[in-house]
């Protein structure tokens, strides 16, 4: 099997895996009586230490090499899967869980690194666009396959996710075609790398805005529809809105390249966003939420992929993909931690105010940084 297809295959399976045990992980930490407190902390261990977890992933994905670092962080995914079953404390859940994400943050920055490996342009862009469409399904099947599962047994959720990390496991064992573990041979000045290096912190930024507003409307926007009285069926599908607006436009990326290097595209689906966010502030009507989700789902697709674009194509391979994975663990971890607490003493629409005041200050940086791209390419051109 061909190195790109593999790659999809098991960026579709790690997402289902992981989606299947992150409704079966809440769900057996309420069985064993935990409180919202302790759900809240299972998911701000876990995303801190994906967020430390991928820095270092990425950096030894370059060391070690892609493959041999995917195989050990899926070989490490089994055995702990197979624990969860056997725990008898809530705080046992909470350990496990942060303990796990070592493992996804070893499997995130080698594929991407290795996916980019020795591809520049409208080549790149059609292959993230194909891996963001991949994983984006493994999120929209992995928690509808976990419900149904955990419906059977408790256990079943987490014996499946361990037999779909473990045929990752032996598939990359199995997996061996020479120099592709290797980066690919480039030129000592690639094309667009400076300017992909300058667009990079642009980038970054806006990821994490992205994923902090995110992480706060899916952690807390549940409480805000509960006490609206909307049925949790509604819940499930405007927050399924988000994904769904993600994959059209990662399809929509795949399809053409007249978004890079270009500012104004990446600025204006963000203050679009940050409108989203403020139409969950100052209105009840379901389908201004539904407007919100598919403007912040938008949001997040041009995000993420200008993020990552911009970390391969300016070099650096699993390190800069590493930092791209934590920028999104950290947005999960502070946007519910922050929202959290201002939720708690300002009230309950709060969090989304805030998450939009974010989302507009970074545009503003951002457009700060982009003057000073634009500067420096004018001091750069010959006088006349």
């Amino acid at each position: 099997m061909k190195k790109e297809p593999l790659l999809f295959a098991i960026s579709f399976t790690i997402d289902a895996a992981f989606g299947i045990v992150g409704i079966a992980i809440p769900l057996l930490a309420v069985y064993m009586g935990a409180s919202y407190d302790d759900l809240g902390l299972i998911g701000a261990v876990s995303f801190l230490v994906y967020s430390v977890g991928s820095i270092l992933a990425g950096r030894l994905s370059e060391n070690c090499g892609y493959r041999n670092t995917m195989i050990a962080a899926s070989a490490l995914a089994v055995p702990l899967l197979l624990v969860f079953p056997f725990v008898s404390t809530v705080f046992q859940i909470i350990l496990l869980s942060g303990v796990i994400r070592i493992s996804l943050a070893g499997l995130w920055p080698p594929i991407q690194a290795w996916l980019g490996n020795g591809k520049e342009g409208f080549e790149l862009s059609q292959t993230l666009g194909r891996y963001n469409v991949c994983w984006s399904m493994g999120i929209l099947v992995g928690p509808l396959a976990g419900g149904a599962l955990y419906g059977i047994g408790n256990r079943i959720p987490f014996i499946i996710a361990a037999i779909l990390m473990g045929s990752i496991c032996l598939a990359m064992l199995l997996f061996r075609t020479p120099g592709e573990n290797r980066k690919a041979s480039s030129p000592e000045n690639p094309p667009h790398q400076s300017q992909a290096r300058r667009f990079l912190p642009i980038a970054l930024t806006a990821n994490f805005a992205g994923f902090f507003s995110a992480g706060a409307v899916r952690a807390l926007f549940p409480k805000l529809i509960s006490d609206l009285g909307i049925s949790t069926d509604i819940l499930g599908i405007l927050l399924s809105l988000i994904g769904l607006a993600q994959v059209i436009v990662f399809l929509a990326v795949s399809k053409n390249n007249r978004w890079e290097f270009r500012f104004f595209p990446l600025a204006a689906v963000q203050v679009l966003a940050a409108c989203g966010l403020l139409l969950l502030v100052m209105t009840d009507s379901t389908f201004a939420f539904a407007c919100a989700m598919l403007l912040l789902g938008t949001s997040l697709g041009a995000t993420f992929t200008a993020s990552i674009f911009y970390s391969l194509l300016s070099g650096g391979g699993g390190r800069r993909t590493g930092i791209h994975e934590s920028i999104v663990g950290s947005g999960y971890f502070l946007g519910p931690l922050v929202g959290g607490i201002a939720a708690q003493h300002l009230g309950s629409r709060a969090p989304y105010l805030l998450s939009a005041v974010v989302m507009l200050i970074v545009v503003l940086f951002q457009a700060w940084l982009h003057h000073g791209i634009t500067r420096s390419d004018l001091a750069c051109q010959p006088g006349d």
